[in-house]
C-alpha cells in the first residue's frame, strides 16, 4: 500500500506544480510566456508518468492479467487476433515489433493515463485533484483490470467538451471511437441526451427513490426486453447479475451526490455539471439496484469516472477558500477510504501487493 500512496502523491504534487505554474504563466509577460509554456508541459507529463510507469511495467497484476490479456498477446504474436477492433489495432502494432507483452501493457497504460491525463489538464477545474482522484477514487487500479474498458473511458472523457458545447454529433463520434476498445462504452449514446436536460436534486431524488421502488417491475421488463437479443446468454451465466444492492458503495456515492446537490444551484446553468450530476444520480441509483441490468459494477465504474470532472467543479463553486479545503477534503476523504476498503481490505481486481516485471527478473537471477 505504501508503494501506491507514494505513486499517487507524486504524481498529484508534480501536478499541483504544474497548476501553480500554469497560474504563472498566465500572469508572465510576452516574452517569458512561451518559455513558461515550455515548463508546463514538461511538468504535466511528469505528473503523469509514476502512474504510466507503474501500470505499464506490472507483472501479475490485475485481475484479467493473466485471465485475459497474457493469453490474448500470445495468441496474436501467433496471428491470432481477438477481442475488440481497437484493443487488436494496439497489439497488432506491438507484435510487429516485439514478442514480449511488456510493451503491450506499457502502450495501453500510456493511451489510459495519457488521454485521462490530457482530460484533466483540458477540462479540469483543478487538474490536481483530478490527477490525485484516478487513484483515490479506485480507477488507477480498476484500469490495471479492465484495460479495454478503461482505454474506452479514456476516450470517452474528452467528449465532455461537446457536452458542455451541446453539440450531440460530435460527442456521439467520440463514443463510437471509444466503443472501438470496449463495446460497453456505446452506453453514452443514450446518456449524451442528458446534456439537454436539466434535473434538479427534488427531480432527481424523486426519481431516484420511485424507480427503486419500482426495481422489480423495471427488472422483469428489461429481462423480457433484453431476451429478444443476443445479451439473453448473461442472464444464465453466474456472476453477471447481481441481485443484492452495494450498500458500502450506496454510501459512499450518496455523500457525494448530497454534496454535489448542495451546490447544484449555484451551477444550475452549466451544462457540464448538469450533465455530471445527472451521472452521479444514475451510478447512485445502480448501486442500490443492481439486479436491474447485467454487469451494472463495470457500468458503474464508467459513471464513477466522471467524478474526476464533477468532484473539482463542486470544490470550485465553494467562494470560501476554508470551505473550499473542507469539501474537497470530504470528497477525496470518501472516495479514498471507499478505495481502501475494495482494494486493499478486500483485495478486489487483484493489485494488491503490487509486482513489476524487474521484481519477477530480479527473483529469477536470484533462483
Amino acid at each position: 500500500m505504501a508503494f501506491y500512496l507514494s505513486v499517487t502523491l507524486e504524481s498529484a504534487l508534480i501536478a499541483l506544480v504544474a497548476q501553480i505554474w500554469q497560474k504563472r504563466c498566465s500572469r508572465a509577460g510576452s516574452a517569458l510566456r512561451q518559455q513558461d509554456r515550455t515548463g508546463f508541459a514538461a511538468l504535466a507529463v511528469l505528473s503523469l508518468l509514476p502512474y504510466c510507469l507503474t501500470m505499464g511495467l506490472r507483472y501479475g497484476i490485475g485481475t484479467d492479467y493473466f485471465y485475459t490479456y497474457l493469453p490474448t498477446f500470445r495468441l496474436a504474436v501467433n496471428g491470432i487476433y481477438t477481442l475488440d477492433f481497437g484493443y487488436q489495432l494496439l497489439t497488432r502494432l506491438v507484435v510487429l515489433f516485439t514478442d514480449n507483452p511488456t510493451w503491450m501493457f506499457l502502450l495501453c497504460a500510456c493511451v489510459i493515463v495519457g488521454l485521462t491525463g490530457r482530460a484533466a489538464w483540458k477540462y479540469s477545474e483543478l487538474p490536481w485533484v483530478t490527477i490525485l482522484l484516478f487513484a483515490a477514487d479506485r480507477h488507477f487500479f480498476i484500469s490495471m483490470n479492465g484495460m479495454r474498458q478503461y482505454m474506452g473511458l479514456a476516450v470517452v472523457i474528452g467528449a465532455y467538451r461537446y457536452v458542455r458545447e451541446k453539440c450531440l454529433w460530435k460527442y456521439a463520434l467520440v463514443v463510437l471511437a471509444a466503443s472501438l476498445f470496449h463495446t460497453s462504452m456505446l452506453i453514452f449514446l443514450p446518456l449524451g441526451l442528458l446534456m439537454y436536460l436539466k434535473i434538479n436534486p427534488l427531480v432527481g431524488g424523486g426519481l431516484v427513490a420511485v424507480l427503486s421502488l419500482m426495481r422489480k417491475p423495471l427488472t422483469a421488463a428489461i429481462r423480457w426486453a433484453v431476451s429478444y437479443t443476443r445479451f439473453a446468454y448473461y442472464y444464465n451465466q453466474d456472476g453477471w447479475i447481481v441481485e443484492s444492492p452495494y450498500r458500502e458503495k450506496f454510501y459512499y456515492l450518496l455523500i457525494l451526490a448530497v454534496i454535489a446537490s448542495i451546490f447544484y444551484w449555484k451551477n444550475k446553468d452549466d451544462t457540464g455539471y448538469q450533465f455530471l450530476y445527472s451521472l452521479e444520480l444514475i451510478v447512485l441509483y445502480l448501486s442500490f439496484n443492481r439486479s436491474i441490468v447485467i454487469l451494472a459494477d463495470r457500468l458503474c465504474w464508467s459513471l464513477e469516472f466522471f467524478h474526476l470532472l464533477l468532484i473539482p467543479k463542486i470544490i470550485v463553486s465553494c467562494e470560501n477558500k476554508k470551505m473550499r479545503w473542507l469539501v474537497g477534503t470530504i470528497c477525496v476523504g470518501v472516495c479514498a477510504l471507499f478505495c481502501y476498503f475494495e482494494i486493499f481490505y478486500h483485495g478486489y481486481h487483484e493489485v494488491y501487493p503490487y509486482q513489476s516485471v524487474f521484481s519477477l527478473a530480479a527473483q529469477g537471477a536470484a533462483a
